[in-house]
């Protein structure tokens, strides 16, 4: 019995020095895989995270235009939180109809023109914050209304008033 168990004794220690070996072994293979990859590594993650970036940056583009609009033959209404591009819509008026302005804006400005296409306009106004007035129409056709804002906030309204015929 004592002989049995002096073998088993020595096969442990031996197991356990294999054991040792192949555990420091595995983590040199492992350094070694760390060492030569980790520049590679270090790309990768680099190249995701910038690719990550560019794609949520696109999520959080500029808006340009944030309310509503409506055109009809009655006029061209719009009220929005933000407007930073050009809005516009036709208007077929006849000679002596009238267009009710109203701009009114919190913070921002827009610029406006109102005219029929190839000619000069009957209006234009930079930098307009706040006004309220009245256009007459000197001739029958299709009058092009436009409005672009500037990092404008508020309303605008071209209400057509009919000629009154007598």
């Amino acid at each position: 019995m004592e002989t049995e168990r002096l073998i088993l004794d020595s096969t442990r220690e031996s197991d356990k020095e294999d054991y040792f070996i192949n555990v420091s072994h595995d983590k040199k293979v492992l350094e070694t895989f760390i060492c030569r990859y980790a520049e590679t590594l270090k790309e990768a993650i680099t190249s995701i995270l910038l690719a990550i970036c560019l794609l949520l940056s696109g999520c959080g583009g500029k808006t340009t235009f944030d309310g509503f609009r409506t055109s009809d033959e009655t006029g061209f209404r719009m009220e929005y939180r933000i407007l930073d591009k050009e809005e516009s819509a036709e208007m077929k008026l006849t000679e002596g109809d009238q267009i009710q302005v109203h701009i009114s804006h919190t913070t921002g400005n827009v610029d406006v023109t109102v005219g029929q296409k190839g000619e000069e306009p009957i209006y234009k106004g930079t930098e307009q914050e706040n006004a309220d007035f009245i256009l007459t129409i000197p001739k029958t056709g299709c009058f092009h209304v436009s409005v672009t804002g500037h990092r404008a906030k508020g309303e605008v309204s071209f209400t057509r008033i009919p000629l009154k015929e007598e």
